[in-house]
């Protein structure tokens, strides 16, 4: 029986993305190559704590080119994109089922690419989704919000009654059928 994995798009390689991954995976304990990495060995290689974990880690370089660290630019944001299309295709062809996506500098994706509003509306966009959500989700509790990449004042605009029965309909099957929650 092939192992469950766990793949991770190391995010914006100027920003804090690779360093929150490094240290998120230093803390966590998983078996041997059951988290695929995609990201820049080369930036990954700035954090001393990712030395070890190139052992239990199977990594997909996408080099990421010049960068430095702090400045968000045209590269960056397009090396950002690349880790998270590269890691879509892994998902597809080693029928991966679980993405975790570390933080991406907007600004910098947007020098390259205008229409890019955050993560999820790039995997809505996708897989084809019409209406995603998305869900935090810990042992204690599971979060949902009704908007996202809107300024606070602009929320009362954005309501709708039928899209907010559309996306707790949705939430409430995935606490059905993912969570068991009756």
């Amino acid at each position: 029986m092939a192992e469950k994995k766990l793949i991770i798009s190391c995010g914006d390689p100027a920003g804090c993305g690779s360093q929150i991954t490094v240290d998120a995976l230093t803390r966590l304990a998983f078996k041997k190559n059951s988290i695929c990495l995609v990201g820049s060995e080369n930036i990954l290689n700035h954090y001393p704590a990712f030395k070890p974990l190139k052992k239990r880690v199977e990594l997909i370089n996408v080099e990421a080119g010049p960068i430095t660290l702090g400045v968000a630019t045209r590269q960056s944001g397009m090396a950002a994109i690349n880790y998270l299309r590269t890691a879509l295709k892994v998902m597809a062809t080693e029928k991966i089922k679980a993405l975790v996506t570390a933080p991406v500098s907007k600004e910098a994706i947007q020098l390259s690419d205008k229409n890019f509003c955050g993560h999820t509306e790039f995997l809505a966009d996708y897989f084809k989704v019409s209406c995603p959500v998305m869900m935090m989700v810990s042992p204690a509790i599971k979060i949902v919000l009704f908007t996202r990449h809107i300024a606070l004042n602009k929320v009362k605009g954005e309501f709708r009654r039928a899209a907010l029965i559309n996306m707790l309909q949705i939430v409430h099957r995935a606490l059905k059928n993912n969570f068991n929650l009756k």
